[in-house]
């Protein structure tokens, strides 16, 4: 079958902020291991630290990114994935505007617009044909 559109503009986003997210990482993991080897007790751990959270941070980026080679070819198991990564950045959303308190709506609910929309595409049922399911 050949791939629509909508999934081949999703996958091209997919791929595009997984890439500008491992951009977004690299001066935070940068500066840690900068930290990290200035021999103090604060600096060493302070950049171990920011070493962690570069790592917990690296991984929805390569997670577009798989999904983004997953939706390009059509495999059955990343219309599974995108539909978790999605759905996992739409908790983070609703987590991000219980943690701010309401302060963040505005910002976090436009944030959450493009999992939201690709969540539902993903739910169409040409789509998941397109994707063997």
């Amino acid at each position: 079958m050949a791939r629509p559109t909508g999934v081949t503009v999703i996958a091209i986003l997919s791929l595009i902020s997984g890439l500008l997210g491992l951009c977004g990482v690299s001066p935070l993991l940068g500066i840690s291991v900068i930290g990290a080897i200035i021999p103090t007790g604060v600096t060493q751990i302070l950049g171990a630290i920011g070493i962690v959270v570069s790592a917990l941070l690296v991984v929805g980026p390569i997670l577009q990114i798989i999904f983004a080679y997953g939706a390009w070819n059509l495999r059955s198991w990343a219309w599974w994935f995108g539909i978790v990564a999605t759905g996992i950045s739409v908790l983070g959303v609703i987590i991000g505007i219980i943690g701010s308190g309401g302060a963040a709506v505005p910002t976090v609910v436009t944030n959450a617009l493009l999992p939201i929309i690709i969540f539902i595409y993903l739910l169409v049922p040409d789509v998941r044909r397109a994707f063997s399911l």
